[in-house]
C-alpha cells in the first residue's frame, strides 16, 4: 500500500479541527521568526553585510507570497492534501540547504526554496477553514486559528535565540526540518481531503488568471485584501529592523530579544480574542474600522517617539503592541470577509490575499532596507501603511455598503 494513499478521518468543524489547521498555518511565521535572533550572528559567521543578511528575510517573504499564487489554483483543482505535503516537502528541502549554506548567496538562495514551501500551511489552511465552516462561520474559526497560531512566532524567537548561542546559527534551520517533517507525517495521518470542488479534468492556465482576474475585478475583495496586506506589511517590517534596533542598538541579548517579542504576540493574542468576541456580535466592517483606527493611534505614537529623538526598549514597544492589537482585530475579519464570496475558488481567494500580504511585506521590508535600519525610518514607513490600508479600505467597502 502506498504511503500517501492513506485517508484519514474526516474533519469535521470543531475545536480539534481549528488546532490542526492553526498547526498548519503557524509554519510560515514560525519558519519567519525563529532565525531572526542570530541575524547578527550570521552575518557575522558568513561575513555578510547588514543589507546582505536582511535579503534573507526579503527573499522568503517574496518567494512566500508567490507561491501563495500557485498553491491555491493548484489545492482548487487537485485538492489541499495534494498540494499541501508537497509544499512541506520543499519546505523541508529549503530547510536542509540553509544548514549547509557556505555563503551568504547560497544562504539567500535556499531562503527562496524554504519560503516557497512555506507558504503552503497558511495558504491552504485558510481555504480548508472556508471549506468546513462555510461563510458565517469562517470569521469566528479564523479569529480563533489566529489566536492558537500566535504561540508559534512567540516561542520560535526564543528557541532560536538560545539553539544558536548553544549550538550555532545552523542548527535553528535543523531544527525546522525536523519540525516540516514531522508536520509532513501529521498531514498523512491526521489531515484529509477538504475541498468538496476537486476537479479530475486537465489543469489549464487560461482559467487560473480568469480566476484571479475576477478577484481583482472585486471592490469588496479588494478592500478586505488591501486592509489584511498593509496591517501585515508594518508588522513585517518591524520584524526586518527589530533585531539591529534592540540588539546591536540597544544592546539586547539574542535570549532577552526573543523574550520581548512574546510581548507583541501577547498583544497580537489579545487582538485575535477580541476579533473572537466581535465576530459574534457585530459585523465585520464595523471590526476592521476599530482595528484600523488601533493602527493609526499606533504608528502616529511610533512616529512621535522617532521625531522626538525617544528610542528605548519601551518607546520602541508601546506601539508595536498597538499595532500587534490591531492586526490580531484586523486579519480574522479581513480573511473571512475576503474569501466568503468564493466558495468554489476558496484556495485561490485565499491565495491571492496571502500574496498580498507577504507581497507589501516583502516590499515594506525592501523599502526599510534602502532608507536604512532607524526609528524614524520604520515609523514612516508604517504611518503611511496605516493611512493607506485605512483610506483603500474606506474607498472600496464602506463607501460602497453607503451608496447602496
Amino acid at each position: 500500500m502506498q504511503f500517501w494513499r492513506v485517508q484519514p478521518p474526516a474533519l469535521t468543524p470543531g475545536l480539534a479541527t481549528q488546532w490542526i489547521i492553526a498547526a498548519l498555518v503557524a509554519l510560515g511565521p514560525f519558519s519567519l521568526t525563529m532565525y531572526q535572533p542570530a541575524l547578527p550572528l550570521i552575518g557575522s559567521s558568513l561575513r555578510a553585510s547588514t543589507g546582505q543578511i536582511q535579503l534573507t528575510l526579503t527573499v522568503y517573504l517574496a518567494a512566500f507570497s508567490l507561491g501563495q499564487l500557485i498553491y491555491g489554483p493548484l489545492s482548487d483543482h487537485f485538492g489541499r492534501r495534494r498540494v499541501l505535503l508537497a509544499g512541506i516537502a520543499i519546505f523541508v528541502l529549503g530547510a536542509i540547504a540553509c544548514v549547509f549554506a557556505g555563503s551568504v548567496h547560497m544562504l539567500i538562495a535556499a531562503r527562496v526554496v524554504q519560503g516557497f514551501g512555506a507558504c503552503a500551511g497558511p495558504a491552504l489552511g485558510r481555504a480548508m477553514i472556508r471549506d468546513l465552516y462555510g461563510p458565517k462561520n469562517s470569521a469566528q474559526a479564523l479569529a480563533f486559528v489566529s489566536s492558537a497560531l500566535s504561540v508559534a512566532p512567540a516561542v520560535a524567537p526564543v528557541f532560536g535565540g538560545y539553539i544558536a548561542t548553544w549550538l550555532g546559527w545552523q542548527a535553528i534551520f535543523g531544527s525546522l526540518a525536523i519540525v516540516g517533517a514531522c508536520m509532513m507525517l501529521f498531514v498523512l495521518l491526521r489531515v484529509p481531503e477538504t475541498n468538496p470542488y476537486v476537479s479530475e479534468g486537465t489543469l489549464r492556465l487560461s482559467p487560473l488568471v480568469t480566476g484571479y482576474g475576477e478577484l481583482l475585478r472585486s471592490r469588496h475583495y479588494l478592500g478586505y485584501m488591501t486592509i489584511a496586506a498593509t496591517s501585515t506589511a508594518g508588522s513585517l517590517a518591524f520584524q526586518t529592523a527589530a533585531p539591529f534596533l534592540m540588539i546591536e542598538r540597544l544592546g539586547i541579548a539574542p535570549s532577552a530579544f526573543g523574550w520581548l517579542l512574546i510581548v507583541l504576540t501577547a498583544a497580537y493574542f489579545a487582538g485575535t480574542l477580541l476579533a473572537n468576541r466581535l465576530a459574534g456580535r457585530g459585523t465585520v466592517n464595523r471590526t476592521l474600522v476599530l482595528g484600523s483606527a488601533f493602527l493609526l493611534a499606533g504608528s502616529a505614537l511610533q512616529f512621535g517617539f522617532a521625531v522626538a529623538g525617544l528610542m528605548t526598549v519601551w518607546t520602541v514597544m508601546l506601539p508595536q503592541v498597538m499595532w500587534l492589537i490591531a492586526m490580531g482585530i484586523i486579519l480574522p475579519s479581513a480573511m473571512a470577509g475576503a474569501v466568503a464570496p468564493f466558495p468554489k475558488a476558496a484556495g485561490s481567494a485565499a491565495a491571492l490575499q496571502g500574496f498580498a500580504m507577504m507581497a507589501a511585506g516583502a516590499l515594506a521590508s525592501l523599502v526599510l532596507s534602502q532608507l536604512g535600519i532607524g526609528v524614524i525610518s520604520l515609523s514612516a514607513v508604517m504611518l503611511v501603511l496605516a493611512m493607506v490600508g485605512f483610506a483603500i479600505f474606506m474607498a472600496t467597502v464602506i463607501a460602497a455598503r453607503t451608496r447602496k
